[in-house]
C-alpha cells in the first residue's frame, strides 16, 4: 500500500515539474530581414521559408525589381549614383509585399497572383525600368531647344530677321516668287533697241511727235513718237 502511494506521489511530482519547466522556443532567423532593411516580422510572410539575399543591383538601371528567389514577395529599388569627384555608388532598398500578394514586374505594383505575371517571368520585364524618366528627359530637351531658339532670335540683327522673313515667304510661295521675278523688266531693257543705241552713242535727242501717224486701233487712239 505504501508503495502504491509513493508511486502515485512520484508520478504527480514528475508531471508538476514538467509543467513548471520553461518551454524552449526556436527563434526565427531575423538576420536576413534586418540586413535587407525589412521589418522584423517580414519572415512571417514567407511562410517559414528562409529569406534569400542573392539579388544584387550591380550593373542595373534605376528602377524596381521583383525578387524571384523570394517568390516575388520581395522587391528591390536600385539607384545608381555618380558623385562630383567621379566616384560611383549603388544604393538598394528592399520591400515586402502584403500577404497573398507578389510584386508584379509588369506594373511595378504588388498584386494578387492571379492578376500578376508569373514570378519566374519577372526577369524578362526588367527592361521596363529603362523607360523610367525617359519622357522627362525628352521634355527637358525640347524645352532647352525652345529656349535656344528664342535666345537666337533675340540676338539676331533686324536686317537678318528681315531676310529670314523674306526667305520664309518665298519658301511658302515658291511659284509666285518665280513668276514675279520673271515678270520684272529693267527700264533700259524695256525701251526700244534704237533708243538704247542712241543713248550709248551720244546725248539723248529731243523726241518729236508726228501727228500724221496718229490713228486708232482696237486698243484706242495712238500717237507715234519719233526720235
Amino acid at each position: 500500500m505504501d508503495r502504491v502511494v509513493v508511486a502515485v506521489l512520484a508520478s504527480s511530482l514528475v508531471v508538476a515539474l514538467a509543467a513548471a519547466a520553461p518551454r524552449i522556443r526556436v527563434a526565427r532567423d531575423t538576420g536576413a530581414a534586418l540586413r535587407l532593411g525589412l521589418p522584423s516580422n517580414a519572415t512571417s510572410i514567407r511562410a517559414g521559408e528562409m529569406l534569400s539575399e542573392r539579388f544584387s543591383c550591380a550593373g542595373r538601371h534605376y528602377g524596381y525589381y521583383a525578387d524571384p528567389d523570394n517568390d516575388c514577395q520581395l522587391f528591390h529599388v536600385c539607384l545608381p549614383v555618380q558623385f562630383d569627384d567621379g566616384r560611383g555608388a549603388m544604393y538598394k532598398w528592399s520591400f515586402v509585399c502584403p500577404e497573398e500578394t507578389i510584386f508584379n514586374q509588369e506594373t511595378f505594383t504588388c498584386s494578387r497572383r492571379e492578376d500578376a505575371i508569373s514570378c519566374q517571368d519577372s526577369e524578362r520585364f526588367y527592361g521596363l525600368n529603362e523607360d523610367l524618366g525617359v519622357s522627362r528627359r525628352q521634355q527637358q530637351q525640347q524645352d532647352q531647344d525652345l529656349d535656344d531658339a528664342d535666345n537666337a532670335a533675340d540676338t539676331m540683327p533686324d536686317d537678318n530677321m528681315a531676310d529670314v522673313v523674306e526667305d520664309t515667304a518665298s519658301y511658302q510661295h515658291p511659284v509666285q516668287a518665280v513668276q514675279h521675278q520673271q515678270g520684272m523688266v529693267r527700264p533700259m531693257e524695256g525701251r526700244p533697241q534704237a533708243l538704247q543705241q542712241a543713248q550709248a552713242d551720244g546725248p539723248q535727242q529731243q523726241a518729236t511727235t508726228d501727228t500724221s501717224d496718229e490713228g486708232t486701233n482696237k486698243y484706242g487712239a495712238f500717237t507715234t513718237i519719233r526720235y
